[in-house]
């Protein structure tokens, strides 16, 4: 290690930045080489606000870098190396002078020393400058560095770096209300929400908002209106169907479809079975019975059999119509009265312009005879023959009602002015679903 002449203690830690009344050739030089002169040394607060070309910038670092074969002649006097940082990270900068003594500032982006590492006085005695540090802000930060004595050499300059955790904040993650963990140990408190909304009540943590509405309910249909009211999903292997014998033939398949295909709908067979069906049953898988229907309810089978059979319906039909068997109530003899009413006033407009009067008036008696009990409503086969027992005249001109209701299907009016029929209309009845 070379003797070094002392220096003015006055000066403190002291930062030459003019010439060395002596320069050293790259590699160590002899125990006996002339030291730069304290003269040459300025206050360490010079690099702080340096004179123009006092520090040269030799580029910018990034954590685990470093540089070897830094040049250094001493002019300028001080080199550096930028690099970003953030603040809570860990840095550590090792400079090593080849032969000489290092000395180094760590400078944030203001100019204020940060750390330092200044071996200036009497002796100085280490090639290396250590540098540690975290850093208290984030920004550019700057590692300068120089020969103690501005003799020539050449450095080497190492930085690592640890980042330091950077807490979440609440916008970064969306968040509006409630707390989080802030990732670095530490919670944080997102605000609250303003009534009627809560805090995760939209179903996303940490934001505001009310639950969504209910999904609508399903669409009511007959099969969903059937499983309601006996608790099973409809099988068409589970109805039956009792035929006057006494014998049960259980499943859809059992009906004779083409029997029913020159039947009044009042004959309803099973196949292989001359008898005559009486009773149709909805059985649970077991094979108890859970519902029966008779009377209008095997009317109404055969009636829609005969349409399946004849091409008038479509091909699921009969089991349609088994299901509305089950599902739909029996209708009182008020609905009955009232679907009447309905259908009368909903089917003037089909009746040809010069006869809307008359034909009103004939409905207003018919529906009047109903009302007062002259009249009554009674099982039917649907047919003209039945026409005479409700035919009002009016004005010479003859109308003939009918309201047909086999079960499972819509209510509907027949109507025939003399020996010609004028229309059917028909009033849907919807399914009574929960």
């Amino acid at each position: 290690m070379k003797l070094h002449r002392p220096v003015d203690t006055t000066l403190g830690l002291a930062f030459a930045l003019g010439l060395s009344m002596t320069t050293l050739a790259a590699g160590c030089a002899s125990a006996d080489s002339a030291e730069g002169s304290t003269s040459d040394d300025i206050a360490e607060s010079a690099l702080v606000t340096p004179s123009a070309g006092s520090i040269r910038k030799l580029g910018a670092l990034q954590y685990g870098d470093q540089r070897t074969g830094i040049g250094y002649s001493g002019r300028p006097r001080a080199l550096a190396y930028t690099f970003v940082g953030h603040r809570g990270d860990a840095v550590d900068v090792v400079v090593e002078a080849d032969c000489e003594d290092a000395v180094a500032w760590l400078l944030d982006d203001a100019r204020g020393v940060v750390t330092r590492d200044t071996a200036l006085g009497p002796k100085p005695d280490t090639r290396v400058a250590h540098l540690t540090a975290t850093l208290p802000k984030d920004g550019t930060f700057m590692i300068v560095f120089r020969e103690a004595h501005g003799e020539a050499t050449s450095f080497s300059v190492t930085l690592e770096g640890k980042a330091a955790c950077t807490p979440k904040r609440c916008a970064d993650v969306g968040a509006h209300c409630g707390t989080l963990d802030d990732g670095c140990g530490a919670t944080l408190t997102c605000g609250t929400c303003a009534s009627p909304d809560t805090c995760g009540g939209s179903g996303v943590a940490n934001v505001c908002g009310s639950p969504p509405p209910p999904p609508p309910p399903p669409p009511c249909t007959w099969p969903r209106s059937f499983e309601q009211q006996f608790g099973q999903a409809w099988n068409p292997a589970d109805v039956a169907f009792v035929t006057s014998d006494g014998a049960v033939h259980r499943g859809m398949g059992s009906l004779d479809l083409q029997a029913s295909k020159n039947q009044v709908p009042n004959a309803v067979r099973t196949l292989g079975s001359g008898a005559l069906v009486r009773e149709i049953r909805l059985l649970s898988a077991s094979g108890a019975t859970v519902a029966s229907r008779t009377g209008a309810a095997v009317y109404g089978l055969g009636d829609a059999m005969w349409h399946q059979v004849n091409g008038y319906a479509a091909g699921d039909f009969v089991e349609t119509t088994l299901v509305r068997l089950f599902a739909e109530p029996t209708h009182s003899y008020a609905e009955l009265k009232e679907y009447f009413r309905r259908l009368t006033a909903s089917s003037v407009s089909l009746v040809p312009a010069a006869d809307q009067t008359d034909y009103a008036v004939a409905a207003q008696r018919l529906m009047s005879s109903l009302d007062s009990g002259q009249r009554a409503f009674k099982l039917g086969t649907g047919h003209a023959l039945d026409f005479h027992q409700a035919t009002e005249v009016v004005n010479g001109k003859p109308f003939a009602f009918q309201l047909s209701n086999p079960p499972g299907l819509d209510p509907k009016i027949g109507m025939r002015q003399g020996a010609a029929w004028l229309f059917w209309p028909s009033i849907a009845v919807e399914p009574i679903c929960r």
